[in-house]
Order: structure tokens, then C-alpha cells, then sequence
């Protein structure tokens, strides 16, 4: 166990440290959107696959990107215009790793 959560216990007692049945209920539901969510990620994967391009090309961290949109943050506009632009300037292609 880690010891911040040993010092915790410790301070506390361990029967202080029972999770409460709504935060039980929003972990659920917290895991279940995780898990649709990676569902159509896989789904948005494939069809860029069928295109020929490789999903982790799409992937930069330069908030743009497909982690953006797995990670909640909508730049789905953003990210739409910035492949249109590179795909009619042939920027993107097949293996190719994403150029800004």
C-alpha cells in the first residue's frame, strides 16, 4: 500500500475510509462511459484505417489531435479542418507521420 494512503489510515482510522455509495454509483458509471467511449474511438480507428491512413498519425498532443477527443475535449471542428487541409495539400499519407 502506498504510504500517503498508510498515513491516511493511520490519522483516520480505516472505517472512515469507506467509499460512499454515490461516489460507488458515479465510478460505475464513469467506467461504462470510458468504456462506449473507447467503443467508437475503435469504430472513428477503423474507418481511418479503411482509408488507408494510420490512426496513430493523427495522434500529436498538439490539441488538435484524436487523443484530444479521447481524452473529452471537443476539437472535432478543429481537428476536421486541419485533416481536410492536409489532405487536399497531400501532407497525409499512408505511413506517414503527421506534419503541422
Amino acid at each position: 500500500m502506498d504510504s500517503s494512503i498508510k498515513e491516511v489510515f493511520h490519522q483516520r482510522g480505516s472505517d472512515l475510509m469507506k467509499v460512499p455509495s454515490e461516489i460507488k454509483r458515479k465510478m460505475y458509471s464513469a467506467a461504462n462511459h470510458y468504456q462506449k467511449g473507447a467503443a467508437i474511438m475503435r469504430e472513428i480507428e477503423e474507418w481511418f484505417e479503411s482509408h488507408g491512413i494510420d490512426p496513430d498519425d493523427l495522434r500529436s498532443g498538439d490539441g488538435r489531435s484524436l487523443e484530444e477527443i479521447e481524452y473529452g475535449n471537443d476539437v472535432v471542428d478543429k481537428f476536421c479542418d486541419w485533416f481536410k487541409e492536409v489532405s487536399e495539400n497531400g501532407v497525409l499519407k499512408r505511413g506517414m507521420h503527421r506534419e503541422v
